[in-house]
């Protein structure tokens, strides 16, 4: 974690927006999964605690996957800086460039859409979870927020570039679907740690 904050301070292109968005991922995930545990009753039957179990690989699942993308929006964003670079030299093939573009839109895409995911399956179990852990909720909610809210503004700058009018308009839409779900989500489970 050390080594990852000092590169992200660093003066270099990654890891940027897009693996800090991720890493923030990672931890709504993590704070998910701690909800879950303690809201996982020892007294309750194995039926009775099936939707959280369940829920709980789920997460797990998710929390993988986001770690490997931490990386892998560092390499996109590098290796489009890279390419960048070399198209200022003759010879080059242009179509590069949109290809290193797509793969910069795609991880953080990714992100959003787990995220997303993540905080709209929580907000279904949210009756299930532990009143004692609602504070754990309410960060679970902010941080997965967030976390969406920054990888759509990574993957919107480089959508940016896509030649395409109609593919920048597919990402844009997708992202904000994504992004409205995620609001809603949020929203829902902030209202019920308000509330109860």
């Amino acid at each position: 974690m050390d080594a990852f904050l000092d590169a992200v301070g660093n003066r270099t292109p990654t890891p940027g927006g897009g693996s800090v968005a991720a890493l923030v991922a990672v931890l709504a995930i993590s704070m998910a999964k701690m909800v879950t545990a303690y809201s996982i009753r020892k007294q309750s039957s194995e039926t009775e605690n099936q939707p959280l179990t369940q829920f709980a690989a789920q997460l797990d699942r998710m929390d993988h996957a986001l770690r490997r993308l931490i990386d892998e929006d560092a390499n996109a964003y590098q290796n489009l800086v890279e390419v960048r670079q070399r198209l200022k030299q003759p010879g080059e093939d242009p179509a590069v460039l949109q290809e290193a573009i797509r793969l910069a839109v795609a991880v953080p895409l990714e992100v959003l859409a787990l995220c997303t995911h993540m905080l709209q399956q929580m907000d279904e179990h949210k009756d299930r979870t532990n009143p004692h852990l609602r504070s754990d909720l309410a960060v679970t909610a902010h941080l997965g927020l967030a976390a969406c809210r920054s990888a759509a503004e990574t993957l919107w700058i480089n959508a940016f570039d896509l030649d395409r009018q109609e593919d920048r308009a597919q990402v844009y839409d997708q992202s904000n679907r994504f992004l409205e779900r995620t609001a809603q989500s949020a929203d829902s489970l902030l209202t019920f740690v308000h509330e109860s």
